[in-house]
């Protein structure tokens, strides 16, 4: 099974961000490397919801700020290794939109 770390610090600092945009949901970019099962989150990005629609329900990362934050994860020999997004209405289960 492939196991995800990251630190203490940068999940509070994730979740200050979901409460600072609450009622719509927050959306980032996780950077760090693939350690064999294991992924390391080195670093991560708060980006904006650009979702043209109701952003409580819906989110969408700007594409070009993804590549930004890929350009920037490469210089440093790290890569973007996951998403994150906060459900303001479903509970912590991922949506059949998630999946």
């Amino acid at each position: 099974m492939l196991k995800i770390e990251i630190r203490k610090e940068h999940l509070e600092e994730i979740i200050k961000h979901c409460s600072e945009v609450y009622p719509e949901e927050c959306c980032g970019l996780l950077v760090g490397k693939r350690c064999g099962e294991k992924i390391v989150v080195e670093d991560f990005k708060s980006t904006a919801n650009v979702f043209e629609g109701d952003r409580r329900f819906r989110y969408t990362i700007d594409p070009k700020e993804y590549l930004e934050v890929d350009r920037i994860a490469s210089e440093k020999g790290l890569e973007i290794v996951g998403a994150f997004h906060s459900h303001t209405f479903y509970g912590v289960n991922p949506s059949l939109k998630d999946l």
